[in-house]
């Protein structure tokens, strides 16, 4: 969109060069003024819709046509919200899974270090009596379980 041009403060080529003046560019306000003038000062000319005001909460390219948006491709099923709500009603969920999935790893957690502090206690033997799980490590505690199961 020539942002050279936009920066000295002039309209892009295209809507310099343009001469039936279809192609504007300016403030989105203005823009829509000109549109509804338009429609207004023309109304056989063009379909009574300015294409993209309120369209996905409204886009930075405006149209207006003579014939409907449809015959030309352009979706007129589109939602009035702006696509970014989408994105914050997702992301607005996400605190309420945080703590439930801190939870899970929790008990995760829990119930694979209550299998080793078992296993360590059903070997019975010296060694294991008098170490605290903190001493342990997996390996260890693994070893012992699976010599506990291996003797049945």
């Amino acid at each position: 969109m020539c942002p050279d041009r936009v920066q000295a403060g002039k309209p892009t080529a295209c809507a310099e060069i343009c001469p039936t003046g279809a192609t504007k560019f300016g403030e989105r306000d203005e823009l829509i003024a000109e549109a509804q003038k338009r429609i207004r000062d023309n109304p056989g000319q063009y379909v009574d819709h300015i294409y993209g005001v309120n369209e996905v909460g409204g886009t930075s390219v405006l149209l207006l046509s003579s014939v409907p948006f449809e015959q030309f491709g352009y979706r007129t099923d589109l939602t009035r919200d702006p696509l970014p709500i989408n994105t914050y009603r997702v992301l607005s969920r996400i605190p309420d899974f945080v703590p439930l999935g801190g939870m899970a790893l929790g008990g995760v957690w829990w119930i694979t270090h209550r299998r080793e502090e078992v296993a360590a206690a059903e070997t019975g033997s010296r060694f294991w009596a008098g170490v605290t799980h903190s001493q342990t490590n997996r390996g260890c505690t693994r070893l012992a379980a699976q010599s506990t199961f291996s003797s049945w």
